[in-house]
């Protein structure tokens, strides 16, 4: 009685997680009333939100896509634009995604969006890549795929983001765009200054995948032209975009002397573009958008416009970034600016000394700012935050 009694239980377990989808991974018959509340944010929800085309563009990149471009408002040409930003990503990654959105999803114009931190040749593939559609290189069966996603039916951590589903609805808070989009918003009483400094400890500076030891992965490029190559015989468009980074963001850079190699990756990519005639575009400079100011903790009710931290914009000025691609992409005439300069070998060491230039204008006369990135990069939490193997280096 007690194992047929366990069973039910076991059923309605499973049947209530199937039923609400809490990553979006099944087709269900709700009408979509729960997706917008839905954690869809992983490789095998991006997966399925590109085979649910048809679409006429794909925006593929990291976190920074994800929160800031919101294809439901604005999509490239007006047209159908599928968000496909990813958290904690690498060049290897976004690539097998462009692959499976020109092969699979047969999207005919790709905006592959490429951070400094993605070429890390220490950054590793996810582990919940291997298991989405995305890694269509597989060694394993159906039957062990069924027992992979049939006992996350039974997890705990599955009926837990179940409940926190139907709660974001009931709240009405949704996470996710139709096409994409984070939704998610600043809570009133934001503090900016301390949210940056706990992203850039944690996610930076803690982090061997980012700037913490960087190594500059150049087979991550040859990657990216490869696909370029590929797409292009495929007949479909492709532009390539170093997205925007706050002034502080930069700064952090600077500091850490990874300034070299962000100028190295804007060469790389110029030499992309130069042989391959693809569109490549640089909005990872010192502009005004990236100048904003970020307020103190202390000024209540203060909001950026264009920032949610030093790394991830908004959708305000992913607007304004998409209107630039789609003025590169149409081939009109473009006033001269260090927002979204087009690179190319040709020009390209005038490109980089403008964006010294401007950065070194910057740092002059925002010397308290260094001085706030520098205590960031020394402050002592840093210490309990390394990997303890590194900290024997």
């Amino acid at each position: 009685m007690f194992g047929v009694l366990t069973a039910l239980v076991l059923a309605a377990v499973a049947a209530f997680v199937y039923v609400v989808d809490p990553e979006g991974t099944h087709e269900r018959g709700d009408g979509g009333a729960l997706h917008a509340y839905r954690d869809v944010f992983h490789r095998r929800g991006r997966a399925h939100l590109l085979a649910s085309g048809p679409w006429d563009s794909a925006l593929i990149g990291s976190s920074r896509v994800a929160l800031g471009y919101d294809t439901d408002e604005r999509g490239l040409f007006g047209g159908r634009t599928a968000n496909v930003g990813l958290m904690d990503t690498n060049v290897w990654e976004l690539v097998r995604v462009a692959e499976y959105a020109l092969d699979v999803a047969h999207v005919p114009l790709l905006v592959v969006f490429v951070d400094l931190h993605c070429m890390s040749s220490r950054r590793r593939t996810n582990f919940d890549f291997e298991r989405s559609e995305f890694d269509r290189v597989d060694d394993e069966g159906p039957l062990e795929h069924f027992d992979e996603n049939e006992g996350e039916l039974l997890s705990l951590h599955e009926l837990e983001r179940a409940f926190s589903t139907l709660e974001a609805r009931s709240e009405g808070r949704p996470r996710v765009g139709r096409n994409g989009v984070d939704r998610r918003e600043l809570p009133e009483g934001h503090r900016y200054r301390e949210d940056t400094a706990e992203h850039l400890l944690r996610v930076y500076l803690a982090n061997p995948g980012t700037y913490f030891g960087f190594e500059y992965g150049a087979d991550r490029i040859e990657e990216l032209e490869r696909f370029v190559v590929r797409a292009r015989t495929a007949q479909a468009r492709v532009a390539l975009v170093l997205p925007p980074k706050h002034a502080l963001q930069m700064e952090c850079m600077t500091q850490l002397e990874l300034w070299d190699e962000f100028e190295r990756l804007k060469r790389d990519l110029a030499g992309v573009a130069t042989r391959q005639g693809v569109i490549t575009l640089d909005f990872a400079t010192h502009h005004d958008y990236a100048l904003e100011r970020m307020p103190q903790d202390d000024e209540r009710g203060a909001r950026m416009k264009y920032w949610f931290d030093s790394s991830h914009g908004t959708p305000a000025l992913g607007a304004l970034v998409l209107a630039r691609v789609e003025t590169a992409l149409t081939g009109r005439a473009q006033a001269q600016s260090l927002f979204g300069a087009r690179l190319a070998l040709d020009g390209v060491e005038a490109h980089l000394e403008a964006c010294r230039a401007a950065r070194d204008k910057w740092r002059e006369s925002n010397r308290h700012e260094r001085a706030w990135i520098s205590g960031v990069i020394h402050d002592q939490r840093l210490l309990r935050l390394v990997p303890p193997l590194a900290k024997q280096d």
